[in-house]
């Protein structure tokens, strides 16, 4: 990354609305009307057992929703198949943590949607497939899909409208455009207003900061940042907390203010509690490190290498 990290936190939920002997006897119940219904009917217990154990490798979800979708293709139910395979990606990228395999089912299901005539669910399969791409750092492909999924978004998937013009305004603000970076981070602030999105209008305001500070406006940068970070503080999010303390440091070194600099990447560090802990806490440190090492407190930065 250029300039400072931008990340996005996505949460994927995995919630199973019942107690597993519940959850059991509906998976037996529903499996025993599978084996006694035949086409259409047949797919919709299909697909009832598939959003039933969403996720749940117990249940060979993986097997199970593969089925679904193909059945759904031979009875030429493209909704129903469309829909199932957003989900697989999904599973594969966000669950799974395996985004080519995701990139795999995305190719091999594209074209199919083609003459689907339900511009949600269309809009959500080009969403997948771009944050799959987006994982793999492949801005390219990841920017025509999320473009196309913008396009069928506008007209029939609205409250994913502030998702996309922030993700496609990260990526502007990756390659160098910045104006377009600007015009579409403003778009997803004005729609996380109007959505009440606490992490939406944080995660766009953590990227119109960096946007300022790749221009030099540090004081506009660290204005945004710091609403950010009293909205974090207001809705307890650790995660984006330290990494807006981190971008923080950054800004403080493009500045020369080296006192700020290691007191923010000290500060990214004792506010990195979540479950991500572990991925983000050798960045922190290695950054420490060298900022140390740069204002001759060696002793220090011996200590956290």
């Amino acid at each position: 990354m250029k300039h400072a990290i931008s990340i996005f936190i996505f949460f994927g939920v995995l919630n199973i609305q019942a107690q597993d002997h519940e959850l059991e006897q509906s998976f037996t119940d529903i499996a025993l009307k599978i084996q006694q219904s035949q086409n259409a009917e047949r797919l919709q217990w299909m697909d009832s057992l598939t959003v039933l154990v969403e996720f749940n490798t117990e249940y060979k979800y993986d097997s199970l929703v593969q089925k679904t979708i193909d059945f759904a293709l031979e009875l030429d139910s493209l909704n129903i198949a469309t829909r199932n395979t957003s989900q697989y990606i999904f599973y594969k990228n966000k669950v799974l943590g395996e985004p080519n395999d995701g990139i795999v089912v995305f190719n091999e299901f594209m074209g199919k949607e083609s003459t689907l005539n339900n511009d949600k669910t269309k809009s959500n399969f080009y969403f997948e497939g771009a944050n799959a791409y987006f994982t793999l750092n492949d801005l390219e492909n990841s920017l025509t899909n999320y473009l196309k999924s913008k396009e069928l978004a506008q007209k029939g998937n609205s409250e994913l409208l502030g998702t996309l013009s922030l993700m496609i305004g990260a990526i502007y603000l990756e390659t160098g455009e910045s104006g377009l970076a600007s015009q579409e981070l403003q778009k997803a602030n004005k729609i996380f207003r109007a959505q009440n999105d606490t992490l939406g209008i944080i995660n766009t305001k953590n990227n119109i900061s960096i946007l300022y500070s790749q221009h030099q406006f540090y004081e506009e940068a660290e204005k945004e940042r710091n609403e950010a970070i009293d909205l974090i503080k207001a809705n307890n999010g650790p995660t984006i907390l330290s990494l807006l303390y981190f971008n923080a440091a950054a800004d403080y070194r493009m500045m020369g203010d080296q006192t700020n600099r290691v007191k923010n990447i000290k500060l990214a560090m004792d506010n990195n509690h979540s479950e991500h802990k572990d991925f983000f806490e050798p960045f922190f440190l290695c950054e420490l490190i060298i900022a140390l090492a740069e204002n001759d407190s060696l002793q220090q930065a011996e200590h956290y290498f």
